[in-house]
């Protein structure tokens, strides 16, 4: 019973819809769409990965990723440069926030590297091994 009161009074005094709201923007932000038009779920995700055949499908999802991974390699790249800018001018505690977001950014490009390489070779599952093996044979090429 005390717990029920408690979620209620968190819930009304804090603007829970607006945290709701928060994540949706963000879910919507990071998950990769094949149509523009329309809003991709989850379960349209999944369903496009198992069946990749679909060219336009294909191909819009290789136009997605790329932009994706574009856009998080330009931010890391930028942060990096803002980093090296303060500690030139020694403000260690903010290049030690930026570093933080640094590795946050670099984590986001190598996810969308990897689901780029992973639509690219058109396989459902892929591991860090064979992500590492196929661009040590690929730079051979």
């Amino acid at each position: 019973m005390k717990f029920k009161r408690t979620r209620r009074l968190i819930s009304r005094s804090t603007l829970h819809s607006s945290f709701k709201q928060q994540h949706s923007f963000f879910k919507k932000l990071f998950l990769f769409s094949f149509n523009g038009d329309n809003k991709t779920t989850e379960k349209d995700i999944i369903m496009a990965r198992e069946t990749l055949d679909d060219s336009v499908k294909y191909k819009a999802c290789l136009k997605g990723l790329t932009k994706r991974f574009k856009f998080f390699l330009y931010i890391t790249i930028a942060i990096s440069m803002y980093c090296l800018y303060l500690v030139f001018f020694k403000h260690f505690s903010a290049a030690l926030i930026s570093m933080a977001l640094i590795l946050v950014f670099a984590n986001y490009t190598f996810r969308y590297h990897i689901w780029l390489t992973q639509a690219q070779l058109k396989k459902n599952s892929f591991t860090l091994k064979e992500y590492f093996h196929h661009h040590k044979n690929s730079r051979r090429v």
